[in-house]
């Protein structure tokens, strides 16, 4: 395990964020899903945050995504400037920096 780099997501992440995502879910502690979305649907999910210029970022070990953090803002235009914050983090890697 080195130290993961912190990196914007690009669609070359989508597949081992989705497993990432996945591993966190099943936890049942973190997150407000159980397992994560098909491929697909994940993949819609990142390329419409790219396009958009969302604040959608990951962490890397190697070319294994071990971390993510997104924000994504409010539709409304009268609370525009308002976000709702994604992450999550592989269990081996909490407590090394990266989730405080």
């Amino acid at each position: 395990m080195t130290t993961p780099i912190i990196l914007p997501i690009t669609a070359a992440h989508i597949a081992s964020f989705r497993e990432c995502l996945d591993t966190v879910a099943r936890e049942k502690r973190w997150l407000a899903q159980v397992e994560a979305p098909p491929l697909e649907r994940v993949e819609g999910f990142v390329r419409d945050g790219i396009a958009a210029g969302v604040a959608q970022f990951v962490a890397v070990d190697g070319d294994r995504v071990v971390g993510w953090a997104d924000i994504f803002p409010a539709w409304a235009a009268a609370v525009s400037h308002c976000g709702s914050l994604g992450m999550g983090v592989l269990a081996p890697y909490r407590r090394q920096g990266l989730d405080e």
